[in-house]
């Protein structure tokens, strides 16, 4: 079984100026430490796959709302 653990920062809004992994990569059982030269960047905003997740959420509350609006309200 492999297991993740993510570190962050103490402070709020540091500037990260360099990541020594070599302790981190020195322990045993430890297979990979990825820092943000492991991962692509984003080009802008919001990943397509969460953008669309938010444009079809955001159509079916506007369906509801537009669907209730002139409803009797039965009381």
């Amino acid at each position: 079984m492999l297991y993740g653990k993510v570190l962050r920062s103490p402070h709020a809004h540091a500037d990260i100026t360099r990541i020594d992994v070599s302790r981190a990569n020195g322990l045993t059982g430890v297979r990979a430490v990825l820092t943000h030269e492991d991962v692509p960047p984003w080009e802008w905003g919001m990943p397509r796959q969460l953008m669309m997740i938010f444009f079809v959420l955001l159509c079916r509350l506007w369906i509801h709302i537009f669907s209730c609006r002139g409803s009797q309200i039965n009381g």
